[in-house]
């Protein structure tokens, strides 16, 4: 039954969230699996609710979510109260993530084919894109601050640089 599949679902949920502190249940282990497919599935759902379309997510179901602090989207960070999470408590979280790639496998081109690499992959896209608006002389996101931060690891700015070697600057 449905019912029963959401009430199992929620009570693994609540025990991750007991466990680690939050509801960012990892995508690469097998023993998270069918979790982290029903927490995808959750979150888009409550996209689809929040655009009005139509979803599967009843008022009771969203309930029982909120009553226990679920974030919604999954850059949330849902172990502080504020719920959200601040861009540079995210861009230091992908910035290691990067750097633990890079010592695993010797460069920074990261497979999109991968879905434990997703969302570094999607931010690394993300920051080759600002750099290329920043070379340009355009308006991007990238300060100072982090473009060093960048250099200092090695990181290739465009992927067809070879990033196996830190650069010297």
């Amino acid at each position: 039954k449905k019912d029963d599949i959401w009430t199992r679902r929620l009570e693994e949920l609540k025990q991750f969230k007991n466990t680690h502190g939050h509801f960012r249940v990892p995508v690469d282990k097998a023993e998270y699996a069918g979790l982290s497919k029903w927490v995808f599935y959750i979150r888009a759902e409550c996209r689809k609710r929040n655009r009005g379309e139509r979803n599967r997510l009843t008022d009771d179901r969203l309930g029982q979510l909120k009553r226990i602090g679920f974030a919604f989207r999954d850059d949330e960070d849902d172990s502080k109260p504020s719920n959200t999470w601040k861009k540079d408590d995210i861009w230091t979280r992908r910035l290691e993530e990067l750097k633990q790639f890079k010592n695993t496998h010797g460069h920074f081109r990261v497979p999109v084919d991968k879905a434990e690499y997703g969302g570094l992959c999607k931010w690394v896209t993300y920051v080759r894109t600002e750099y290329r608006k920043w070379n340009r002389g355009e308006r991007n996101r990238l300060t100072d601050d982090r473009l060093g931060q960048l250099k200092r690891i090695g990181f290739a700015f465009r992927d067809d640089e070879d990033d196996s070697k830190p650069s010297n600057t």
